[in-house]
């Protein structure tokens, strides 16, 4: 049965993500797992659980994010996200970099600095490094800086960022100085394959460095796997 035959009295609306899954890479459409609220005209906002199985990883959503939806007014659960009305990753890369540009311009001719890092809160049950969908394990890191990159299928190019989300680690858990992020990246075609987009988390030594790499629109240096999209690093070798 298709959606739309379950929607019995549609509703346009919109989804805010608390959660979502991560796209794995290497197919035009994939299944993402989705938690968040809907709300809509006259209808009181509702926490549902979505898996939406055609999700186009050009426009793959981050916490945070809001989606726009038709739903059903006595069951909100049921919706359908309208992709068609929502810009490519690479769109909005775009966007956020014209914005950043415009800001660090009036930033110099104030003599001030301007950062964009907004303070939503990250998705705290992401896999672990490692895992599946949890991106390279610390000793790769190290292996890939130390020269190893090519053998473990890391190849070079640069990505942008899209938007930074500050993660809250479970109490009594140790931090980094400058916090945790996750980093919603624009990567630049690599390994003959196309542009995507991916999350990485990354602890920062330092609020300094958290500022100045996290910054909404900042193009960055890594090291990306063209086929597991969450295995990606910055290349500190080539970060000015």
């Amino acid at each position: 049965m298709g959606l739309f035959n379950r929607i019995k009295d549609p509703v346009d609306g919109q989804f805010n993500l608390v959660s979502c899954s991560i796209a794995s890479g290497g197919a035009v459409y994939e299944n993402c797992s989705m938690d968040g609220v809907v709300s809509g005209p006259g209808v009181t906002p509702t926490s549902v659980h979505h898996s939406s199985l055609a999700t186009p990883v050009a426009k793959w959503p981050q916490p945070g994010q809001t989606l726009p939806v038709t739903f059903d007014r006595e069951h909100p659960d049921r919706l359908k996200i309208r992709w068609d009305q929502m810009p490519t990753n690479r769109e909005v890369a775009q966007m956020y970099a014209a914005q950043q540009a415009q800001q660090m311009a009036a930033a110099q001719a104030t003599g001030a600095s301007v950062f964009a890092s907004p303070s939503v809160i990250g998705d705290p049950s992401r896999p672990l490094p490692g895992a599946p969908g949890g991106g390279l394990t610390p000793q790769e890191s190290a292996q890939a800086l130390a020269g190893g990159a090519v053998a473990l299928g890391l190849l070079p190019t640069t990505a942008r960022v899209l938007a930074a989300y500050a993660v809250q680690p479970p109490a009594g858990v140790p931090t980094a100085p400058g916090g945790v992020w996750d980093l919603t990246l624009d990567v630049t075609p690599v390994g003959g394959n196309s542009g995507y987009s991916t999350v990485m988390r990354i602890g920062f030594s330092s609020v300094q460095k958290q500022q100045t790499i996290a910054a909404i629109g900042r193009e960055l240096p890594v090291l990306a796997d063209p086929q597991r999209h969450d295995r990606i690093m910055i290349d500190t070798s080539r970060l000015a």
